[in-house]
């Protein structure tokens, strides 16, 4: 499948967006004014009508050419001309699209966010300069278009009136409506409409003296980015700027700020609602805040890429970050200076630069005790001093650094991958030891968490043991099954499976550090940065990590072994078959719940489920409703085009399996990249590195509706582990909106399906399928005696299958094999359901401070 394109930059970006509209928006206006002009030069120019018939008369009229107009040959508008223009637009008596419109309403906006975002600098008043005069600019416009759009009575638009609602929903909503209107202005395509309530002329239209056949003079055209709207004072007579061009790059960095910032609070948000406090699983806010920060590493290289000068330390963070450092700016309040303080992350960066210099001196520094204080998780921060804040955030960073530098040295394993562990790693093994965007980001996000977290601690460790201790009976239960499977189930899964239930034990279930704390005598120096399980107790972003990586892992290696094993893709196809011909069958209420309603999956019986989210991969296509063996033997790799289509019927023309042995060595129909969240993760959070063969159309409409890629991934993880996204956070005003909830499939439970569980049944199912099967189908379809083994178990579904082809049979398998399957399956199947087959975020509430 062809993937669309990824967003474009100016999509994440609001410096790169303003710019980007704000062009648009003139030359939309240059343009419309330009063509009214030139329609009604043409039409007072053209005097007599030419000869309908015959030679061409000589008298006929020359073809009209409007002259170039002054006021619209540079691509540079004063705020003079550009509202003379726009009264043009309005008096011209034309149907103004509603999305121009609407697109002007969100810049204003979009410009008073930028704006209030600066107050609290001290140069608010120059650096606003450009903001404030594009606010009056577009508020004089927006009312001269309203007004004209009223007196002509055209009837709102129904998509732009939606995007217009979730403009509050979110911080991101704005940027995404700004994106959608754009976009919309794009398909639209530039066209003057016919004046309201007329009707084409088509005599106008097709008159060759006002639409000659030969080449019109082409009217002056810029490059988008030349688009430039400005004060009556900056252009001269000719159109030419008369000020020098002033920096931009403090302009972007201040927007790369914001937008941080957004992200920042985004995911704070969410880490408010992870549970038991609100329905957010562990697993989605660790894909949402590990997104943030490759998002947040997008964001810093498209700045550098876009302004180089930023790229160098002194001129870059620390530009923002040095005149912090020796006063408060002149009129402003303490509050508003704490405001700015906490917005542009000053504590995490001095505390960075701090410890950059304790790493030279010492590879494992640490503070002694008391040195910022001590975090107490029942204190009531809200009573706290803006100073006490500080100091206790910084005796959370601080006293985890150290940990996260032990971990490193042990392995990279399980912590090291993701997050802040990935960008501490890189900062401390480089040199120099370069403090980015991004890890400042992970920092501060690592103190937030805790905030966030502080009486849920305890509960959040417990939670990801607890799920560690699951995992580590289904993988032991697996690895001593006695079951004899083929050479694939020891070259992939067994070894994989091995290695993980070591490094959970080792990590997860024990706490390694702790010892070599006390090797290297750290409880004389820190009593807090020597307790127990410290390094998960003063990160819960680091514990959601492990939780995410476990279950992941889980994923994968139990896909492996479905997909070596065979047994559970041969039970989907006996379930299927069984229920298609009538022997199977259940009360309504336990039927598969579909994906259309908002009603629990949970409650759906397990195969029926599986049939749901499978299908695609067990039977290359749709379920069958007849012709089972041809499923079979396309599951069992003879691709579907071996198969004779139309008049023919069912007629194979290849016996053997010409799939390559790459392919069934990776597994029969299921591999674990049936989850778009597992491929998502395993590329690093980011889907346009994703391959063809994995990219699927959910995520690029994940990513390209008008919706954030943060809130995008929520819903995605959501919607694989069968949860409802819940309505976006409201952090803005919404006096007239409404909230919206997310219309994602919901999809699964998949990803937190205990698929070896699952295998588990199956293997169970075929131990007693075999003893019963094999003598009637011995007797019924062969004729003679079956030597197999376990490994062939899964095959007893393709000898039912086969037995259609028995000409007494009627093209059906048999009637008696399929009813001693079906006492078999119902028996040990029929009751089974979703709920009982899935991985807990669970932990006994106690832990709770």
């Amino acid at each position: 499948m062809e993937r669309k394109a990824p967003l474009p930059e100016s999509y994440y970006s609001t410096y790169r967006q303003y710019k980007e509209t704000s062009t648009k928006i003139l030359k939309w206006v240059i343009d419309t004014a330009r063509e009214i002009r030139n329609r009604a030069y043409t039409q007072s120019n053209t005097t007599r009508r030419p000869r309908a018939q015959g030679n061409k008369s000589r008298n006929a009229p020359k073809k009209v050419q409007p002259p170039l107009d002054p006021d619209l040959s540079s691509s540079k508008c004063s705020l003079g001309l550009f509202l003379k223009l726009v009264k043009e637009i309005a008096d011209s008596n034309l149907d103004i699209s509603a999305t121009y419109v609407a697109l002007l309403e969100l810049s204003i906006e979009q410009r008073k966010e930028i704006a209030a975002f600066y107050s609290p600098d001290a140069d608010a008043a120059e650096a606003n300069k450009s903001h404030q005069f594009a606010i009056h600019a577009y508020s004089q416009a927006l009312a001269i278009l309203k007004e004209a759009r009223e007196r002509s009575g055209v009837k709102e638009d129904d998509e732009v009136k939606d995007t217009l609602v979730l403009v509050a929903t979110d911080d991101f909503a704005l940027n995404g409506a700004i994106h959608h209107l754009t976009t919309m202005m794009e398909e639209e395509g530039f066209s003057v409409s016919a004046p309201v309530g007329s009707a084409e002329n088509e005599w106008l239209r097709d008159n060759p003296a006002i639409n000659p056949g030969g080449k019109a003079k082409k009217p002056c055209s810029f490059p988008l980015d030349e688009y430039e709207l400005l004060p009556d004072n900056d252009l001269d007579s000719q159109g030419k700027k008369v000020k020098q061009v002033r920096d931009e790059s403090r302009e972007a960095q201040k927007c790369f700020l914001m937008d941080v910032n957004n992200i920042r609070k985004y995911c704070n948000q969410i880490w408010r609602t992870v549970v038991p406090i609100g329905t957010t699983s562990y697993v989605a806010a660790s894909f949402v805040t590990n997104r943030a920060v490759q998002l947040v590493k997008q964001l810093e290289y498209d700045l550098v890429a876009e302004f180089p000068v930023l790229e160098d330390k002194d001129k870059g963070l620390a530009s923002v970050f040095r005149p912090l450092l020796l006063e408060k700016p002149q009129g402003m309040t303490q509050e508003m200076f704490d405001a700015l303080l906490d917005q542009t992350m000053f504590h995490t960066w001095t505390a960075l630069e701090t410890f950059s210099e304790l790493l030279e001196k010492n590879k494992r520094p640490l503070l002694r005790d008391g040195h910022f204080g001590y975090f107490d998780p029942l204190a009531d921060r809200e009573r706290m001093s803006q100073h006490d804040k500080q100091l206790e955030d910084h005796c959370i960073m601080c006293n985890h650094w150290p940990d996260l530098i032990l971990a490193n040295e042990l392995s990279k394993s399980w912590i090291g991958r993701r997050g802040l562990g990935q960008e501490f790693y890189t900062f401390c093994n480089n040199k120099p030891r370069t403090v980015t965007w991004a890890l400042i980001f992970s920092c501060q996000m690592q103190a937030d968490v805790v905030q966030a977290r502080r009486r849920h601690l305890r509960y959040d460790l417990q939670v990801a043991r607890n799920l560690a201790r699951t995992v580590v009976n289904e993988y032991s239960s697996f690895l001593f099954d006695g079951v004899l499977y083929d050479d694939n189930m020891d070259l992939i899964a067994r070894p994989h499976i091995r290695e993980s239930l070591e490094s959970i034990k080792f990590w997860v279930l024990g706490d390694p550090l702790q010892d070599i704390k006390y090797r290297y005598g750290w409880d004389k120096l820190s009593r807090q940065a020597s307790q127990k399980d410290s390094l998960w107790l003063q990160n819960p972003w680091l514990t959601a990590n492990v939780i995410s990586e476990m279950m992941l892992d889980y994923f994968f290696s139990s896909t492996a072994v479905v997909g070596a094993g065979g047994f559970v893709q041969s039970t989907i196809q006996l379930w299927n078959m069984l229920k298609q011909t009538g022997y199977l069958t259940f009360a309504p209420s336990s039927s598969i719940v579909g994906q259309d309603t908002s009603s629990n999956k949970e409650h759906a019986l397990l195969f029926d489920h599986l049939m749901d989210v499978l299908g695609d991969k067990v039977f290359s296509g749709p379920p069958p409703k007849s012709n089972f063996l041809k499923q079979w033997d396309i599951m069992m790799g003879v691709r579907p085009e071996e198969f004779a289509q139309g008049k023919r019927q069912y007629k194979k023309n290849a016996s053997d399996s010409r799939r390559i042995r790459a392919h069934n060595e990776a597994g029969r129909g299921i591999t674990p990249e049936v989850s778009d969240a597992w491929a998502l993760h395993e590329a690093d959070y980011f889907a346009s590195t994703l391959t063809s063969s994995v990219q699927r159309k959910r995520i690029d409409q994940a990513e390209n509706k008008h919706n954030h890629p943060l809130a995008a991934m929520l819903d995605l993880v959501n919607t694989e582990l069968g949860e409802p996204t819940p309505p976006a956070p409201v952090s803005r005003p919404a006096a007239h909106t409404a909230q919206t909830v997310s219309t994602g499939l919901r999809r699964g439970p998949l990803l937190n399906l205990n698929f070896l569980k699952v295998h588990s049944l199956c293997v169970r199912i075929f131990t007693a399928l075999e003893p019963v099967l094999r003598p009637e189908i011995e007797q019924r379809v062969l004729g003679q005696p079956i030597n197999h083994t376990q490994i062939n178990w899964p095959y007893l579904t393709g000898w039912i299958a086969r037995s259609e082809q028995v000409p007494q049979n009627g093209g059906l398998p048999d009637r008696v094999l399929l009813e001693k399957a079906a006492d078999v399956v119902k028996r040990l199947a029929g009751e089974e359901m979703v709920e009982d087959y899935l991985l807990r975020e669970v932990a006994d509430e106690s832990f709770i401070l």
